[in-house]
């Protein structure tokens, strides 16, 4: 009781999340004249519903007005399902060593700290006050790579196209396209080498905090393979998709333009490393380092796994520019950021993106040397719906083994 008329009077907002039936613990709290202390009591259903910690975690949460405020709320448990389900709900916990749970089944699951004392949660949530932020600090907090590739883009692009302006004055010529691609490459190295850094600084954060639980074993030959055939696959799969709905729209507006919506054009098969090279590797490294990397992660540590995914995929679709690319930029950083939650490995998404760019491009040069070649086009054709039903079949396979724990 000390620890709670502690707590209380700092003003922090205090909350039972327990997976017993709600009714009982009230009665319970009532009882040793412990009510009053809490804001919120949530527990289970006495007809078995929301008998999940993560469940109870999350309605607990809607209750207090938290949902969006996970960087402001801390969990305190006895037993293993209690760090797992805050773990899963997206919040630090606490483990006390003077409950049910044993000192071995507190550590194996990895909590921010174990205490042996209720008045040591005081300590050490004045030792390590909960972060607190603002809607705007937290906006920028989160999004400011965003800005940061867009800045280093448009600056490297001004440079460029000075470049190419003053070597044309000297009888020079460089394509357009050879600038845009060296702009690419240059800004996509610097945006990966700085964010790098941040990158790292975020992931200690969380396992400092008991947000993420270290990975036990390593990816081996066939995740690997795995990643680049579902890159591959669902390439096509969104390409295919977005393609026709757009000429389905230009129809409608009684045009007939039809674009893909992943490529830069291949003006000869020469040129397609230096395409593969700028396009299917550096950019790739950079924009997942920065919008899932970053990005999503931290909006994964505020909210839902579903809403940090869609939020952090509608801006990566927005920084492409026109709809059509839009969309299909969406559309795959949804499941890119799905494959980091499963996968808790931010290089599948980083494999996957440089699949989808480097196959669009190796795919348009096919394309457009087969012609009218039907046989070819049929071949073609095969190949793409082989890819398809690999790329979905894969993202399957580690949806499947997934087990709601979080690693980035």
């Amino acid at each position: 009781e000390q620890m709670l008329a502690t707590l209380a009077r700092r003003k922090y907002k205090l909350a039972i999340a327990s997976s017993k039936p709600e009714v009982y613990i009230k009665r319970i709290l009532e009882h040793w004249d412990l009510l009053p202390y809490f804001d919120v009591v949530t527990g289970s259903e006495l007809d078995g519903r929301r008998s999940k910690k993560a469940e109870v975690i999350e309605e607990t949460l809607e209750r207090l007005g938290m949902s969006g405020k996970r960087d402001q709320v801390i969990m305190v448990g006895d037993k293993e399902h209690d760090i797992l389900g805050a773990r899963e709900a997206g919040i630090p916990c606490i483990a006390v060593s003077y409950g049910y749970g044993s000192m071995r089944e507190l550590a194996e699951a990895d909590p921010v700290t174990i205490v042996s004392e209720p008045m040591d949660v005081c300590s050490f949530l004045y030792k390590r006050p909960v972060r607190k932020r603002s809607i705007m600090n937290t906006i920028g907090f989160t999004f400011w790579p965003v800005l940061l590739i867009y800045l280093l883009q448009a600056i490297v692009a001004i440079f460029a196209v000075s470049i190419r302006q003053e070597l044309y004055y000297k009888g020079h010529q460089i394509s357009q396209i050879t600038v845009l691609l060296l702009s690419v490459a240059v800004s996509s190295a610097l945006t990966s080498i700085i964010l790098w850094f941040f990158l790292g600084r975020d992931k200690e954060e969380r396992k400092d905090c008991g947000l993420i639980k270290i990975q036990e074993g390593k990816l081996t030959l066939p995740d690997y393979l795995r990643f680049l055939l579902a890159g591959s696959g669902i390439m096509f799969l969104l390409n295919y998709i977005v393609t026709y709905l757009s000429d389905f729209l230009y129809f409608l507006k009684g045009g007939n333009e039809s674009i893909n919506p992943t490529i830069i054009p291949v003006e000869s098969t020469l040129f397609l490393p230096f395409i593969v090279f700028c396009v299917g590797i550096l950019a790739p490294l950079a924009e997942e380092i920065v919008f899932r990397g970053i990005v999503f992660a931290r909006l994964r540590d505020r909210m839902k796994l579903q809403h940090a995914a869609w939020i952090s995929a509608v801006v990566f679709g927005i920084m492409h520019g026109n709809l059509k690319q839009g969309i299909y930029a969406a559309l795959m950083g949804y499941g890119l950021a799905l494959m980091v939650e499963w996968t808790g490995k931010l290089r599948s998404a980083v494999l996957m993106h440089m699949a989808a760019n480097t196959m669009a491009e190796i795919t348009e040069l096919i394309h457009g040397k087969l012609g009218d070649y039907q046989d070819g086009v049929i071949i073609y054709m095969l190949v793409m719906v082989f890819f398809m039903l690999v790329g979905i079949l894969s993202m399957q396979y580690y949806q499947k083994r997934y087990n709601g724990k979080r690693y980035i």
